[in-house]
Parts: structure tokens; sequence; C-alpha cells
């Protein structure tokens, strides 16, 4: 059981490390890239506002992969520690910025595709925003469960 253990997390280990190398090339190309579509776009904001959202959502995107890298290298010793509730903390915050730059890329380009909730102009909720907050949300339990687990985990040491 604990070999298959091993197994799984040196495979999610060399994946995420795979990933983040794969996710950094693409964020320096769309650098390079995206440079000259910004410089064009100086004269259309709702242009501008949409290349520098997507930029940072990529860059969000490559800092959690970072994160989850850091937690997948802490669960080799102990997962229970403070530093992974810090961690999945930041990565709920990650999602809710990103829940934000997808809905201000949305306000500029027009809503496009399926949305769930649709009030009136401006007021809408597309699916993958659903999923955002419901992944931040998880993120943020999950690190109230750590947080949880390492206090029962340093009372259970101190009365050993």
């Amino acid at each position: 059981m604990l070999n298959n253990s091993r197994k799984t997390k040196n495979t999610l280990y060399y994946a995420l490390t795979v990933s983040i190398f794969m996710w950094g090339i693409m964020l320096i190309l769309s650098i390079f890239g995206g440079i000259p579509y910004i410089l064009e776009s100086f004269g259309n904001a709702n242009k501008l506002v949409s290349a520098i959202s997507i930029f940072l959502v990529g860059l969000s995107y490559f800092i959690m992969f970072i994160i989850l890298l850091k937690i997948v290298d802490s669960s080799g010793t102990n997962i229970f520690i403070a530093e992974n509730t810090k961690r999945f903390r930041k990565l709920g915050y990650l999602l809710f910025i990103n829940l934000a730059l997808n809905y201000i890329c949305m306000l500029c380009n027009g809503v496009t595709g399926m949305r769930i909730i649709d009030l009136f102009p401006g007021i809408f909720i597309t699916p993958q925003m659903a999923i955002y907050f419901i992944l931040a949300l998880l993120c943020f339990v999950i690190g109230d469960t750590i947080n949880e687990a390492t206090t029962i985990k340093n009372e259970n040491d101190l009365t050993v």
C-alpha cells in the first residue's frame, strides 16, 4: 500500500514538474507574442484590458502549479504542516483573482457561450466562473481542514 502511494506521489510530482516547465515556456512565448498585440491594442481599451487579463490568468496558473508542486513535495514527509494551510489559501485567492479577471475579460469582449445566470447586461455567471468559485471555496476548506489536522497532530505530539 505504501509503495503504491509513493509511486502515485512520484508520478504526480513529475507530472507537475513537466507541467510547470511547459507552462513556463508557454508564458515566455506569450510574452514575446503578446507584446506586439498589447502595443497594437493601446488605441482600444477593451482589447488592452482583455490582453492584460488573459496574461495575468496565465501567470496565476503558473504560480498555482508551483504551489501545487510545493504541496506535493511536502507530502513526502508530512502533509499536515502550517505551510500547506497557507498554500491552499493562496490557491483559493488566486482562483478568486482568476474569477474576477475572467469576469472583466467577458465584460470587455462580451459574453459568449452558455450562462448559468444572466440577469441583465453586466450581471451574469458563466460555468467557468462557477467552477473557479467552487474550486476556490474547496481550496479554503482543504486549507482549514489541514489547519485543524495540524493542530490535532501537534496536541497529540505534546501528550505523547
